[in-house]
């Protein structure tokens, strides 16, 4: 079960067990796959006769509105009122929004996966402890797998006398510049999320709320809305912790 954010000398840390950690990834992928650059079309302008320094500034002659409002709400219109000033400023500033946002999934993602390679490191290390030492043991104490167990209790509550503490099974730990790619990788989910709940005004809210408490079981459509409302309540969470660590300051 997730823990909430918090400062200390390693980092700007929580713990996320391996199902958490799954839903992250998997919606955070699926938000920089609706990041990516927009396909023309191979009947369309060759990419290659675009002006250079238009290419070099990031420049997209052809930006409009996207038709999917859960990517309109984080590629949004400058102006409701001005078209022709939101279609310019479109033109110079999408391209550039949308690597970023891009690159701060990436490395929310990359840091999700390291956590998943130290578990397994862990997991398999331990593995090998325990065979190596009963075997061992077992030649020379008839008590030895008693005590085994003992100290591996002992090592996991970090009661141990010399032990290393608690497990670091799962523990997420991140650096300010992690931290702040983390922040604006989760805003862009729960948008999304938001978006595909038809989460936009307080009455939408209150709409999903009542759900929970309806009689009888809950249509497909309901049962997926009341899913997607806990995810977004999960990130909410999530991003409001790590929004005070940051804010937090150095390690007291």
């Amino acid at each position: 079960m997730a823990t909430r954010f918090a400062r200390s000398r390693r980092g700007i840390s929580a713990r996320l067990d391996a199902g958490e950690r799954e839903v992250l990834r998997s919606l955070m992928g699926d938000v920089a796959a609706m990041l990516a650059p927009e396909d023309r079309g191979a009947d369309e302008e060759d990419p290659g006769e675009q002006d250079p320094l238009e290419a070099m500034l990031g420049i997209t002659e052809e930006a409009v509105t996207p038709q999917d409002p859960a990517l309109a709400r984080l590629l949004p219109d400058a102006s409701r009122e001005d078209d022709e000033v939101s279609a310019e400023f479109r033109r110079y500033t999408e391209a550039g929004l949308r690597s970023r946002k891009r690159d701060a999934l990436a490395v929310a993602m990359a840091t999700l996966s390291a956590v998943d390679e130290a578990e397994a490191a862990e997991a398999t290390a331990e593995a090998a402890d325990r065979q190596e030492g009963r075997g061992e043991q077992d030649r020379r104490n008839p008590a030895a797998p008693a005590l085994a167990l003992v100290g591996a209790l002992a090592r996991r509550s970090g009661a141990g006398r010399g032990g290393s503490g608690p497990s670091r099974a799962g523990v997420l730990v991140l650096d300010d510049a992690q931290a702040t790619a983390w922040m604006t990788a989760l805003n862009d989910v729960r948008l999304v999320v938001a978006e595909r709940m038809g989460l936009r005004t307080d009455e939408d809210a209150a709409r999903v709320a009542a759900l929970a408490s309806r009689p009888g079981p809950p249509s497909d459509e309901e049962a997926t809305t009341m899913w997607l409302a806990s995810v977004y309540d999960f990130l909410t969470w999530l991003q409001e912790t790590l929004v005070g660590a940051v804010a937090s300051g150095g390690y007291r």
